[in-house]
């Protein structure tokens, strides 16, 4: 299928967050109420995401959440690690940056499963956009490997396109800046 999203409604997005704490550090009780869900989201098999295997491991990406507005679950299904640093989950970061500023739209001018295209209009500074093919993804090798690249091709073009917006486009709000 070709169809293009061009409005908002077309591609939701789900994840609400909070203002980012003033705080440095998260509380000694946060971070012992944090403590106790690591605990039982660990020994929750498949509530959350495989890759995160022991209560310190859970309790770093709540602590990533904690400073981006993200409540403890919210940043367990949208906070993953990737070579030992912590990154956004796309829907995670276009959630974060209308929260911390309703006036920036996104728009999906091209979705296609050969490339996407995504516009994000910041009031006051150009129109950040960009387009992300399958041509990018082989060369990068992801279309290489099994896995959702190769199932939802459209899917992640969305996503590499949408979170590249989002460092370009507004990076002080995707990093609690």
């Amino acid at each position: 299928s070709t169809a293009i999203a061009t409005r908002e409604a077309e591609l939701p997005t789900i994840i609400a967050a909070q203002a980012p704490p003033t705080a440095l550090l998260p509380t000694r009780g946060d971070l012992e109420a944090m403590a106790l869900i690591a605990g039982q989201a660990i020994k929750a098999t498949g509530i959350i995401p495989a890759a995160i295997k022991t209560k310190e491991q859970a309790l770093a990406v709540m602590i990533a959440g904690w400073e981006l507005g993200l409540r403890p679950m919210t940043a367990l299904r949208h906070v993953y690690v990737v070579n030992g640093k912590t990154e956004i989950e796309t829907r995670a970061m276009v959630g974060i940056i209308r929260a911390r500023d309703p006036r920036i739209t996104f728009l999906w001018p091209e979705y296609t499963q050969e490339a996407v295209t995504c516009e994000l209009r910041r009031p006051g500074q150009p129109v950040t956009s960009v387009r992300y093919t399958r041509e990018d993804a082989k060369q990068s090798g992801q279309l290489d490997k099994p896995g959702p690249w190769k199932s939802y091709t459209r899917d992640m073009l969305y996503a590499a396109a949408t979170k590249r917006a989002c460092r370009l486009g507004a990076p002080d709000l995707i990093n609690a800046i």
